[in-house]
């Protein structure tokens, strides 16, 4: 792997590199982060799906929130389920259009993008 192809935190470690099997950039355990800039960013404020979904299981996420995934599969962005069946992406777009548009209330929208999530006004 050369300079390129890695992120290094202060101390020098390896925290996540670009996989040419998945096609973007997994984090240190494995897990895919995304393959675009955007990705990354948001990935980097440490506001992950995982830190998500634990306030949802603690009771500390809006209540109309189901569950908040990491990508499945390679391509996919991390993504939060609401209640109603719709899901947004981490960069704002829908997760699954055939669920139908999602229309988060304002304390949703607020919790996503004090995690670090894009939403659209």
């Amino acid at each position: 792997m050369d300079q390129q192809n890695r992120i290094l935190n202060k101390e020098g470690q390896v925290v996540a590199s670009w996989s040419t099997t998945v096609g973007g950039w997994v984090d240190s355990a494995g897990d895919f982060i995304g393959n675009t800039v955007d990705s990354i960013v948001l990935w980097a404020k440490g506001d992950s799906a995982g830190s998500l979904q634990r306030q949802v299981e603690k009771g500390q996420a809006p209540k109309e929130v189901d569950r908040v995934d990491k990508p499945h599969v390679p391509g996919q962005k991390p993504h939060v389920h609401f209640n109603d069946g719709t899901s947004l992406n981490n960069d704002g777009t829908i997760h699954d259009a055939h669920n139908g548009t999602p229309k988060p209330s304002n304390k949703t929208k607020e919790w996503l993008k004090d995690n670090g999530w894009i939403v659209e006004e």
